[in-house]
């Protein structure tokens, strides 16, 4: 049976929504479409049954939308494949961050496995994608990527 996944949208006011989508919403054509705006500060994707965050997923910039695919395994064609969540207008005003819940009970962004600041997923050109997994405080690699984020309020 697919994962379950939630999508919860933490909006600056406190207040939050929260959303379902199976892992391979994209494979069957019942992707998840959210309008970003202005006032979501972090998207939090957790895993219904673990409660923590997905271990992988595949971001990709196409135009103004942010796609993520859930349940890769880091095979090349995957990126061309129908993602499970679109972020429609993402990078068209003050996009809010990609987070989640590790098993540690802390909050980290998700991080381009390529461990390269242009490919986190507020920073990637059109057509560009990358693998990404949540950021950790002990990898030496990962450090610039957490200098430049803000902190995680939750």
């Amino acid at each position: 049976m697919n994962k379950l996944i939630e999508l919860i949208t933490h909006l600056n006011n406190g207040s939050e929504a929260k959303y379902l989508v199976a892992e391979d919403a994209g494979n069957t054509g019942k992707q998840l479409i959210i309008q970003a705006n202005k006032n979501i500060k972090t998207y939090e994707l957790k895993e219904v049954t673990s409660k923590f965050a997905p271990n992988q997923i595949l971001a990709k910039r196409v135009g103004k939308n942010l796609h993520i695919h859930f349940g890769v395994d880091g095979k090349v064609e995957e990126s061309s494949e129908a993602p499970d969540i679109i972020l429609k207008d993402y990078y068209s005003d003050n996009f809010g961050k990609l987070i989640g819940l590790a098993e540690d009970g802390q909050y980290y962004p998700y991080v381009p496995q390529e461990y390269e600041v242009d490919l986190l997923a507020q920073n990637m050109a059109d057509s560009a994608w990358s693998y990404q997994s949540l950021g950790t405080y002990d990898g030496i690699a990962i450090a610039p990527f957490l200098w430049s984020m803000p902190p995680l309020a939750h």
